[in-house]
């Protein structure tokens, strides 16, 4: 780390220098490890590890260690950590090690919030989570809650971030929810400008809940829907990463999934129904009770989505589909397709489909929120063939 002079003449604590003397009077040399020689230490360490490579990073935490006990034991104490504190502030003495290289910093520059991200600022409790007396009582560099950590998230200046900037701040966020969120008021948030939001053009901006966007929580329904309405700009893999932050924000009324109505029609293919009365329990075995059965099949499946947005206007789509239920005379009517890879298709999306099924109401046609969990949760080893 820094270079020492190899003494022939060992020389003995509190004696001086002896023979030596010279290196002290001349050259500046300390002769006792006082607060002095530490701070210097500091110093020469620093001047000589420019663009090279860091040996034994454990010292300098030893010299902080040391500088802090040799404070703590003066009886002019007040007095020797006002010192340090000035050297600290007038000269970046904390040293952060990365790899092979080093960085160092002002106490200004740095902020103890363990479990927070500061925007440009220096997390001292990742590098040095021992020594917070070190940092905080003695330098009084701030330590940070997560309720302090949140007004600084919401005084970012948009205009100076980037949108992928931001995104990395929202997900430092959702990962705080979890064990801060119902310490944090939402509303803030909902009224600042942070969320991505992608417009059909494809262009991104920072926008506040206000905007009339969506949240594409599927794959099929952000393919249909990207270059129609706004979405949050995040895929759907994300989207459910972000769940405990959607879910605080109250924002999960936004999932395209809430607000995407799926049906299917049957075109004049005069298709047979399932000879078969269905049990749900054997859902998940449609296609081999299918095949059973002999079931026929039909190239007249369509589906169509409805988007209502904001403004009342309803967005469709219509496209060749693989799956149609139907319940007449209290039994489920059931149309596969012809084609046997298309066949396949329509057993993936049944779960689905039966769970939408259960979660409507007949009477008004309204749809719940679908359990993701409930519609993977089909053992196709428990039906019986």
């Amino acid at each position: 780390m820094f270079p020492f002079i190899k003494l022939q003449l060992p020389l003995k604590r509190n004696q001086g220098l002896g023979p030596w003397g010279f290196l002290e009077h001349t050259l500046g040399v300390k002769a006792q490890e006082n607060l002095d020689f530490y701070l210097d230490l500091l110093y020469f360490i620093q001047r000589s590890n420019r663009g090279k490579r860091v040996k034994g990073p454990h010292r300098i935490l030893e010299i902080y260690v040391r500088i802090h006990e040799l404070c703590e034991i003066s009886s002019n104490a007040s007095a020797l950590r006002q010192k340090v504190r000035t050297t600290f502030d007038d000269l970046p003495r904390i040293a952060l090690v990365e790899g092979d290289s080093i960085a160092w910093y002002r106490p200004c520059d740095c902020v103890w919030a363990p479990g927070a991200t500061i925007p440009e600022k220096i997390d001292l409790s990742e590098h040095y989570k021992d020594l917070e007396a070190f940092f905080v009582d003695f330098l009084k560099i701030p330590k940070y809650s997560y309720g302090i950590a949140y007004k600084e998230f919401l005084s970012l200046d948009p205009k100076r971030l980037s949108v992928n900037q931001m995104k990395t701040e929202l997900w430092s966020l959702n990962e705080s929810i979890p064990r801060y969120g119902m310490f944090l008021n939402p509303m803030n948030f909902r009224a600042s400008l942070v969320f991505p939001v992608r417009t059909p053009e494809g262009r991104v901006y920072l926008r506040s809940a206000s905007a009339p966007f969506f949240i594409a929580d599927r794959k099929l329904l952000q393919s249909h829907f990207i270059d129609k309405v706004e979405t949050l700009d995040f895929s759907p893999h994300d989207i459910w990463r972000l769940e405990p932050l959607i879910v605080w924000a109250d924002l999960e009324r936004r999932y395209l999934s809430w607000n995407v109505t799926e049906t299917s029609y049957l075109q004049s293919d005069n298709p047979e129904l399932l000879a078969q009365n269905f049990s749900l329990q054997k859902a998940f075995g449609l296609l081999r009770i299918a095949n059973h059965f002999h079931s026929p099949r039909t190239d007249g499946i369509y589906t169509r989505f409805y988007l209502t947005s904001d403004d009342d206007h309803p967005i469709n789509e219509g496209f060749k589909g693989d799956l149609h239920i139907e319940e007449k005379d209290n039994q489920l009517q059931i149309y596969l397709p012809r084609n046997k890879e298309a066949q396949e298709l329509s057993l993936t999306k049944l779960p689905r489909r039966l769970v939408e099924w259960m979660m409507t109401d007949p009477a008004v046609g309204d749809m719940g929120r679908v359990n993701e969990v409930a519609t993977t949760k089909w053992d196709p080893e428990s039906v019986p063939t």
